[in-house]
């Protein structure tokens, strides 16, 4: 039997309009997203779920093949969450395809999203699908088999079963069209939002954190997984050519975890952190890939040196000294919590993120809510979400990437200029927005 989320109304409490919130529409809400630690998709589940409940219009039901991780927040604003079925499946796939719609001919739901760009193939309700993107099919080198395997043989037949698919930007919905004519005009557009803790930071609190990274005058933020499509090797070869010709450039700060294909990132960034004396509270570098892990388990690699950051003390004031002494440093955070990703986000003078896809581009969008400019490649969905709040640079174009990053560091009239915009620029991406717009493609999906 399902759980009851606190605060829904059990038949014993039913309160006089009962019948009326009964008659609303129940939409099922695949959370496999939120089953390990939530990157990107996940944090797109949990947040446009938690706003599609709160606006009330529909009832709402979250299932997966485990228990999701933060399921008490999606109870607090009125998400049911049901009980996995024992015994587990043990892979995602095989329950969305197997159990999940045996689940659904209970009768109960009417209608299933899935943020996970596939469908049942039996699905015995109506269903309407979210694309992220299709790196899976333009970029396939970038996925290990195991994502292929579980995305390809049902890509294409579930956006022919969908009542309705949404794409996160206008960029995906392209690709879409391009690549499956037949969707366009079940086509729609939902932008991704902003987590309200992304706002700019005080001064005091941007001073905290500065010095708590050993960085009083800022530095340079990539926040995202560590892995071959996000280019981040493009990034340290730009930012290694600027701290060679400029002993007090700006230190290079990367907060996330290794993913998929980072073993010799992981070296290089070692090597790189430990070049520059150890990085904030003088802890680990984190080449914190255990051996033969590839990154593929995605965990909080490399997460020691931000150890200053996280416990809430200062670095070590011989770390710091060493560390100036030996020139700009890199400094490796590993996978951050929220408040204190939101904190390095505050505090950084610009933000770099050169991916070579996105299929909406979360990271920049969070930068810019905070008031800080970013600098991306002139690809995918990233012109929409940066707008004139940032620096386009040319994919492929390391030199061009490397006068960027020093145009915005030695001209602050022009680095305040789109910090100024970046705010407005993030407005447009806001979770309530976004889930008006969806409660109205599930209603379009429904008729």
């Amino acid at each position: 039997m399902p759980t009851v989320a606190p605060g829904v109304a059990t038949p014993e409490s039913s309160p006089p309009d009962a019948a009326a919130a009964a008659a609303r529409p129940r939409v099922a809400i695949d959370l496999r997203a939120l089953v390990p630690a939530p990157t990107g998709i996940g944090v797109h589940t949990r947040s446009l779920a938690v706003a599609l409940a709160r606006r009330g219009g529909m009832r709402y039901v979250g299932m997966a093949h485990r228990p999701p991780q933060g399921a008490e927040e999606l109870a607090a604003a009125g998400v049911e969450i049901e009980r996995p079925a024992a015994p587990r499946v043990p892979l995602g796939v095989v329950w969305q395809q197997l159990v999940l719609p045996w689940r659904l001919r209970r009768g109960d739901v009417d209608l299933l999203w899935s943020p996970l760009m596939t469908l049942p193939l039996a699905c015995p309700v109506p269903g309407v699908v979210t694309v992220h993107d299709l790196t899976v099919l333009l970029m396939p080198e970038a996925h290990r088999a195991k994502v292929r395997a579980s995305l390809l043989p049902f890509l294409a037949a579930s956006l022919r079963r969908a009542r309705r698919v949404v794409a996160v930007s206008r960029a995906t919905a392209g690709d879409l069209a391009a690549q499956f004519p037949g969707v366009a005009a079940k086509l729609r557009v939902v932008y991704n939002g902003v987590d309200d803790e992304f706002r700019p930071g005080t001064a005091e609190e941007i001073a905290a954190t500065r010095e708590a990274l050993g960085a009083p005058h800022g530095y340079l933020l990539y926040a995202g997984t560590l892995e071959p499509r996000k280019n981040v090797g493009a990034l340290l070869d730009a930012w290694e050519s600027l701290a060679a010709d400029d002993p007090h450039f700006p230190p290079l700060v990367l907060a996330g975890p290794y993913g998929w294909g980072s073993r010799g990132l992981a070296r290089r960034i070692a090597r790189l952190a430990a070049a520059g004396g150890g990085g904030a509270g003088g802890g680990s570098t984190g080449a914190g890939l255990a051996a033969g892990d590839d990154g593929d388990n995605g965990g909080d690699a490399g997460a020691g040196t931000g150890a200053g950051l996280v416990r809430g003390a200062a670095p070590r004031a011989d770390a710091r000294e060493a560390a100036g002494a030996a020139g700009p440093r890199l400094l490796p955070l590993g996978r951050l919590d929220r408040g204190h990703l939101v904190r390095v986000f505050q505090a950084a003078s610009l933000f770099v993120y050169p991916s070579l896809y996105e299929g909406f581009g979360l990271p920049p969008a969070e930068a810019l809510a905070c008031g800080v400019p970013a600098v991306v490649l002139d690809s995918s969905s990233l012109p929409e979400v940066v707008g004139d709040a940032g620096m386009l640079v040319a994919p492929g174009d390391t030199a061009a990437l490397a006068a960027a990053l020093a145009r915005l560091v030695t001209e602050p009239a022009l680095a305040a200029e789109l910090a100024g915009r970046a705010v407005a620029q993030a407005s447009r991406f806001r979770w309530e927005r976004a889930a008006a717009e969806m409660e109205e493609v599930f209603r379009e999906a429904l008729a």
